[in-house]
């Protein structure tokens, strides 16, 4: 909710910048509320996803800006972010207890009744008439997949690895884009693009090496 009304109020790139510190708020978190402490190279691989996220943003000539117009938009998508970040620390604890199925559903339920409630005036001034088949399936695609399936390889994810090399995969979203947009859209990348692509993908790879124990 908060990154929705956020996003509407900033830059698509100041969000994607935004969007792109959670697993420097989920690491950073976790250092006192976890028994999952930062590692070296957890802690660089992070940094490295994060910038190669800038890279991504910067590279596509998208303009990232700070101005008073904006400020509130990226403050909004930058609160969001550490939310979801102290959700998946937290996570972790109630994921001991419930499976990743399970506990899917039951915040799946609870977001839903909050969601109702807030945006029960909007629905009701909606037309439904005028919204198109193709806008159902959008609507389709980002619960089903988006939120859904998503959400449970995001907590299975989770319980097998640690919330730090979970949110670290957060920042594959831009690199995703990238790939998709050649792909489908035909789009030209820049240079600063795979750059920070590759950046991203070394970064992940960093926070999942296990730690050597010197014997």
């Amino acid at each position: 909710m908060l990154f929705i009304v956020g996003i509407n109020l900033t830059k698509a790139a100041n969000a994607s910048v935004m969007l792109g510190t959670i697993p420097i708020w989920v690491a950073l978190l976790s250092q006192f509320f976890t028994e999952e402490k930062l590692t070296p190279l957890k802690t660089i691989g992070v940094l490295f996803a994060f910038f190669g996220v800038a890279l991504i943003v910067a590279g596509g000539n998208n303009e990232i800006s700070f101005k008073s117009d904006t400020f509130l938009g990226d403050i909004i998508t930058i609160l969001s972010a550490v939310v979801w970040a102290v959700y998946t620390i937290f996570s972790k604890k109630y994921l001991k207890f419930y499976n990743s199925t399970q506990f899917s559903a039951f915040m799946a339920l609870i977001g839903f009744i909050c969601l109702a409630i807030i945006g029960a005036p909007s629905l009701v001034e909606l037309e439904w008439s005028s919204i198109s088949p193709k806008a159902y399936g959008g609507l389709f695609y980002s619960g089903t997949l988006s939120v859904g399936i998503a959400y449970l390889i995001w907590n299975n994810g989770i319980v097998k690895i640690g919330a730090v090399r979970t949110a670290t995969y957060q920042n594959l979203v831009p690199v995703l884009g990238l790939i998709f947009g050649v792909i489908i859209l035909d789009e030209v990348l820049t240079l600063f693009q795979y750059i920070g692509a590759l950046s991203v993908i070394a970064g992940i790879v960093m926070a999942r090496l296990p730690v050597k124990k010197i014997t």
